[in-house]
């Protein structure tokens, strides 16, 4: 074995080193080095063997740049084969229409023109306008832009080389592609112009997706970046080399870690803005750090694996359920809808009032087909009700802190604040308590519905309670009904007056601070997500103060009760019974005469409990006496089964089942037409709250949400009664527990 030395300096004495080989008979080989005298190595190489390896349909690039001619001709590739092959990929057959034209795009000229200039579109005298775009970061570097005083001097040209790294080369591939034109935003729209701002981001579906091809600056940070990198040397793609020799000789590479199955972490892929532009381009041409990518309605690949697609890469499934989401129930929009905004809310937003227009092309594309829903700052008017109860994902104490505010949304929006979004529950049956009866939302652009807000409201009529809550561990809250109250409550109902729940916040100030709050708590739906569950959730606000029964949401609450709990499996249940054994010392009369000492009968008591463990020799008779009472506490459990399940379907018939959303006939699948006497989708409201469920289970199967309920129906009429529900918080009470109110 050869002995390396190394030195940090010429100070320091040189170290000596060990180098080692590892053989894998199976996988392949690994070199390490490590110090003389250490265990954890310095550097090392893995080769695995060719049959080991994703080799087939691969092809490595032997071109050390993604510039190189080689790229070049695998993007003409999958251009011609998309563009000839690919029937949703295909420009239409009629032109696009002049007012789904941008306003301005760059003519980029011929290979070789030093200059640029921004043209209007409107002045061209063209009938079809074939145009690329770019996607990128501006990072910390701002870009150089289109402004009131330079507009005059960009319309007559710019000099190539004024331009930054990624703008210089997206024009280069679009000189190459003969294309004459080129959308870059800080060229193509009034920076300094609000008006020219917010009109041409409302164009954004449009524009992306008119666009001929999008090109995606993803490995750069910002402007400077460019497009094309060279690759990592050496340890950029397998080498295949032979080890051994005679009938030993085996091929090995080094495994190569694929681009294509972590795009998501490339810079430019964690914008929130690029969301938008991914899905609704035709056609994308990635440039990474290491290859090329593409991907259009119909395929993807990259240099790798050109002609299949990669792994675990999440964008493609989410692209193919948006393409066909205009064949879609209105259920199943609803779903999609949410799983964009989940996607959406991960990534990265340099300007939080930009929450709602950096998605506003989505929900162009959605909105216009979706006959009957309305839009309300990232909500949908379909389930409204359902759509208030999203929640901040991850938002605790160790969280950093929040950032200064800035309105986006109405509180009861995601778009109101910053972190990731947990989408509401998608269970069918649910019942519902709560009944909104109006929205109103001032955009501030009018004839943009989708993009940013300056205020709005909605008023809902639904139960209402004031409660103390109180952290019980990291993951729990209690609720306290009644410690708010100025005067002794007498609980003449045996109802649970502190109930356990589930607490999101909406962010961390509101989190820290929570326990010194008496919050307001609001029922808004009662869900079964399973046969033997209940759950109840709801919003959580604080009053504002500024008018009588006004409020904004902090949170979402959620309480649980569970009327049967399923049977441990049968091994469960004998280390249990044996457990039970080993604290008792002696058996009673009573037990000794249920157990039997005969042979026969304990024979035949080990033969049945043989089902659980064939091997139960030396078992003494107070183990087998608890077993067999376990066994047939299981069993007892096990006939009353039916009797819950009965329990569970009672229930469903109760609810409505918002999953049935279409029938089915001799023609094909339908859409249930919506009721027009529902604009908000929320389907029948049930205002009864004490003892909800009283035809279908006892008290003592939702004893949590049973409290809660009838708690708020009774202590809302004492409080009427002695006065306190006119401080100036609540709205208007209508009895039964029921308020009108404000959310803003």
């Amino acid at each position: 074995m050869r002995v390396a030395h190394i030195a940090a300096d010429d100070t320091e004495t040189p170290k000596p080193l060990r180098a080692v080989t590892t053989y894998y008979s199976l996988v392949g080989v690994s070199f390490s080095l490590f110090p003389a005298s250490g265990s954890r190595a310095l550097a090392y190489i893995e080769l695995s063997f060719e049959h080991t390896l994703r080799l087939q349909n691969i092809k490595y690039p032997t071109s050390e740049h993604t510039g190189s001619p080689q790229g070049w001709k695998q993007i003409l590739e999958w251009i011609n084969q998309c563009t000839d092959r690919h029937s949703t990929c295909l420009p239409s057959n009629t032109s696009t229409p002049h007012i789904e034209w941008p306003q301005r795009v760059v003519a980029v000229g011929n290979i070789g023109n030093p200059q640029i200039r921004i043209c209007e579109t409107s002045k061209l005298e063209c009938s079809e306008l074939i145009y690329l775009t770019l996607s990128h970061c501006w990072g910390d570097i701002v870009p150089i832009r289109l402004l009131h005083e330079n507009y005059s001097i960009f319309l007559e040209g710019i000099k190539l080389d004024t331009l930054p790294k990624t703008f210089r080369e997206a024009i280069e591939v679009t000189r190459k592609l003969k294309v004459g034109y080129l959308w870059i935003d800080s060229l193509c729209i009034i920076q300094d112009s609000v008006k020219d701002w917010a009109n041409e981001s409302s164009r954004m579906y449009d524009i992306y997706k008119n666009s001929h091809l999008n090109l995606m600056a993803a490995a750069s940070s910002d402007s400077t970046g460019g497009l094309f990198y060279p690759r990592p040397p050496l340890a950029a793609f397998p080498r295949p080399l032979k080890i051994g020799q005679g009938a030993d000789t085996k091929d090995v590479a080094q495994r190569y870690k694929f681009e294509a199955d972590r795009l998501s972490s490339l810079v430019l892929l964690t914008r929130a803005w690029v969301h938008q532009e991914w899905l609704l381009a035709p056609r994308i041409l990635i440039f990474g750090a290491e290859e090329l990518h593409w991907e259009c309605n119909e395929f993807r690949g990259s240099e790798m694996v050109p002609n299949e697609d990669p792994e675990n890469e999440p964008y493609s499934a989410m692209r193919k359920d948006w393409l066909e989401m205009h064949d879609k129930s209105h259920h199943e929009r609803w779903m999609l809808w949410w799983k964009m905004v989940s996607a959406y809310s991960e990534k990265k937003l340099t300007r939080p009032s930009d929450k709602l227009v950096a998605m506003a092309g989505l929900a162009s594309d959605l909105g216009g087909n979706w006959d009957g829903i309305t839009y309300h700052a990232g909500l949908w008017s379909y389930r409204l009700r359902r759509n208030l109860l999203w929640s901040r994902r991850g938002v605790s104490e160790n969280d950093s802190a929040p950032q200064p505010f800035s309105y986006t949304a109405p509180s009861w929006s995601w778009a109101s604040g910053n972190g990731s979004v947990e989408p509401p529950r998608f269970d069918a049956h649910s019942d519902g308590l709560v009944e909104l009866l109006e929205t109103s939302i001032q955009l501030s652009t009018v004839s943009n519905p989708y993009g940013t807000v300056l205020s709005g409201w909605l008023r809902l009529k639904g139960p209402m309670i004031r409660a103390k809550i109180t952290k019980k561990s990291t993951s729990s809250w209690e609720i306290d009904l009644v410690a708010w109250l100025t005067t002794d409550f007498k609980d003449k109902w045996g109802l649970q007056k502190v109930i356990t729940a589930g607490f999101m916040w909406d962010d961390k100030a509101i989190h820290e601070m929570a326990e010194a709050l008496n919050v307001f708590l609001v029922p808004c739906e009662v869900l079964l997500p399973d046969n033997f569950k209940l759950l109840l959730q709801g919003l959580v606000l604080l009053p504002t103060y500024l008018h009588k029964g006004q409020f904004r949401r902090i949170g979402r609450f959620s309480v649980v009760d569970l009327w049967y709990d399923p049977p441990k499996d049968w091994n469960a249940v004998y280390k249990e019974s044996l457990l039970d054994s080993d604290t008792n010392n002696s058996v009673s009369d009573d037990d000794t005469s249920k157990s039997d000492q005969s042979e026969q009968v304990l024979s035949d008591r080990k033969k049945a409990a043989g089902v659980i463990d064939p091997n139960l020799h030396g078992i003494t008779d107070l183990q087998l006496h608890n077993l067999l009472e376990a066994m047939s506490r299981v069993e007892n459990k096990e006939k009353g089964l039916d009797e819950e399940n009965k329990q569970s379907q009672n229930m469903k018939r109760k609810m409505q089942c918002s999953g049935e959303i279409s029938i089915r006939n001799d023609k094909g699948s339908s859409e249930v037409p919506l009721n027009q006497d529902d604009p908000y989708h929320h389907g029948d409201i049930d205002i009864k709250l004490g003892n909800r469920y009283v035809d279908e289970l006892d008290e003592d199967d939702y004893p949590q949400i049973n409290s809660l309920l009838t708690f708020i129906e009774i202590i809302a009429g004492c409080q009427e009664d002695d006065g306190y529900l006119s401080d100036g918080k609540w709205g208007t009470y209508h009895g039964d527990g029921y308020f009108t109110l404000e959310i803003v």
